[in-house]
This record gives structure tokens, C-alpha cells and sequence, in this order.
């Protein structure tokens, strides 16, 4: 097993995921994918509850092939968690 995996392993055993936004790959140097990951520590196990998902997308939209826009991509995934936790 190598440290990847066992970070993972650890994080599932100490924090529960609440929010994970995956993000496009804006800088061309880096080749990695980000996402942003809002966890709550509760220091064991947690139950599994619903947790938020959301992608953030670049380039022309398929259906209507508009440009995609980060600041509005990012305004769509906040307005969704919002209706997600019920605000």
C-alpha cells in the first residue's frame, strides 16, 4: 500500500466528507487534477451521510455551446450546495 492510499484510508477513518468540488485544470503548467474538499473532523468512524459533489467545467457548453465562464461555473456550484443544505 503505498502513502497515497494510506492517507486516504486514514482521512475516512478520521473526517466526513461534506463538500468535494472538482475544478478544471486552469494552469498549464500543472497537470494535476484539484478539487476543493470541505471535511468535518469527528475523530472516528463516521456514518455515511449525503455528500455535495459538484464539477466545474471550462470550454463550450454541449448543449448550448456558450462559453463556459469559472466565475459563473463557480456561482452555479455555490447556488446548488446551497439547495442541497436546504438554505
Amino acid at each position: 500500500m503505498g502513502p497515497d492510499q494510506e492517507l486516504r484510508n486514514s482521512a475516512q477513518e478520521l473526517f466526513q466528507p461534506i463538500v468535494i468540488v472538482s475544478l478544471p485544470r486552469v494552469f498549464p503548467f500543472v497537470s494535476s487534477k484539484m478539487s476543493v474538499l470541505y471535511l468535518r473532523n469527528v475523530g472516528k468512524r463516521p456514518k455515511k451521510k449525503p455528500v455535495f459533489m459538484a464539477r466545474v467545467e471550462l470550454g463550450p457548453d454541449v448543449e448550448t455551446g456558450e462559453e463556459r465562464i469559472l466565475s459563473r461555473e463557480l456561482d452555479a456550484v455555490l447556488d446548488a450546495f446551497y439547495e442541497f443544505a436546504g438554505r
